[in-house]
């Protein structure tokens, strides 16, 4: 099985048939840049060590599958948390501390997190052991994956609320009479009410509005002055 939201599949044979339900989600950082998460996931499967992840993200904020995820990837340094959880690498937008993760691939983590625990039944939630439903490299190995950004924003809730508010969009309003014309919309945007970055993104999404319909007429409009 993999997520529709992929849009390549560069599949590897260092995997291991899970013994555990898919629970959790371990979220990795490159620690790197890339356009191109195909490239890594490549790098992984030609490897001489047994390394592999489930899903890459790369800075455009494409999704590709390493890993099938009926299958245990080699990803954390833990074969009981990887038996249990779908792993992400997801590229960075600096080759340094903190290993900042850009707007595209943030975005991109968060939809796929959002899909993994809508079809999974997961409740995304970060609470420092290993027996939360998110957890992150460093908890099983010396290392700082996946970086003090994303780390940050896992350890104070902000990448659980995120997912968790897409996880609700079955319940956004879906008819014409209970939304805003995209126009409106993109007008308040200008103004300032929708937040900014990824914050907008998610906002819109949970409101029920085509963010990439949203800010084509934000681009345009802000040409237009």
């Amino acid at each position: 099985m993999l997520s529709k939201l992929a849009v390549m599949q560069v599949l590897t044979s260092k995997k291991a048939k899970r013994k555990s339900p898919v629970s959790k989600i371990t979220i990795h950082h490159m620690a790197g840049m890339t356009d191109a998460a195909e490239d890594v996931a490549k790098a992984h499967a030609t490897s001489s060590k047994d390394v592999s992840a489930n899903y890459y993200i790369d800075n455009r904020g494409r999704i590709v599958a390493g890993v099938e995820e009926e299958f245990r990837a080699f990803t954390s340094s833990n074969r009981t948390n990887d038996d249990q959880a779908i792993t992400i690498e997801v590229a960075n937008c600096m080759n340094k501390s903190p290993w900042e993760v850009g707007e595209k691939a943030y975005v991109a983590l968060i939809e796929l997190c959002a899909d993994i625990c809508r079809r999974y039944n997961i409740v995304p939630h970060y609470d420092g052991t290993r027996d939360g439903t998110l957890t992150v490299h460093r908890q099983f190995a010396k290392t700082v994956c996946p970086g003090p950004y994303l780390f940050g924003m896992i350890e104070n809730g902000t990448v659980e609320k995120a997912i968790n508010q897409f996880v609700g969009l079955a319940a956004i309003p879906t008819t014409p009479q209970e939304r805003k014309r995209p126009e409106d919309v993109a007008k308040e945007v200008i103004s300032g009410k929708w937040g900014v970055g990824a914050d907008r993104k998610n906002r819109l999404t949970v409101a029920g509005y085509n963010y990439r319909e949203v800010q084509k007429i934000v681009n345009n409009m802000m040409k237009g002055r």
